[in-house]
């Protein structure tokens, strides 16, 4: 599944791999920001999201087995971890539901880490636009037949600094929104290959 144009960069590999590509072409430095991000069931597995501010302390509170990198220039993994770091370098404008099959390719690339009961450590670079249209589609996926608002709850509530983005007063991830209909239309994407 490759959808042409979508994808800036593709690499994968572990950890070391990562924070080689990391210290190859680092990117500026900027804050460090403590964790408030938590974990959902998701799928057999778990994510967490992040962004570049909290990445580090986001992947020592939970050592995660996987990290997906959505943003040209990832973050440094801490040494001493073994892991699978996956690149999917998508534009951060790129959220229309166009980019639905891009983007369901990452998800499935999530989602067979999640079914092997893995814990994923998503991230972009603000850990809102990309990583939340990622993360609502697993959501989405994972319960089907929870409604959209309880869904947006959840996420928030493991990641409470996007409130404001993703609810109240951007609305990123309201049912209906751009996001949200990229989501479904990822989900589409992901249930017409599975039959």
């Amino acid at each position: 599944m490759d959808f042409e144009g979508c994808f800036r960069n593709l690499d994968a590999g572990d950890y070391h791999h990562a924070r080689a590509v990391h210290d190859a072409a680092p990117p500026s430095p900027g804050p460090h920001e403590a964790c408030e991000n938590a974990l959902i069931e998701c799928l057999g597995g778990s994510i967490v999201m992040a962004d570049v501010a909290d990445f580090t302390a986001t992947f020592l509170a939970y050592t995660p087995d996987v990290v997906v990198t959505l943003c040209s220039k990832p973050c440094r993994i801490p040494e001493g971890h073994v892991g699978t770091w996956h690149l999917f370098d998508i534009n951060g404008l790129h959220t229309s539901s166009r980019y639905a099959p891009c983007y369901a390719e990452v998800v499935d690339c999530i989602q067979g880490h999640l079914n092997q009961h893995r814990t994923v450590l998503i991230h972009c670079l603000e850990g809102r636009d990309r990583t939340g249209i990622v993360g609502l589609s697993l959501m989405m996926l994972a319960r089907p037949s929870v409604a959209h608002d309880d869904i947006v709850r959840e996420m928030v509530a493991a990641r409470p600094k996007r409130n404001e983005d993703w609810v109240t007063r951007f609305g990123l991830l309201r049912e209906g929104s751009e996001y949200h209909t990229t989501a479904k239309a990822v989900v589409e994407v992901l249930d017409r290959l599975e039959s």
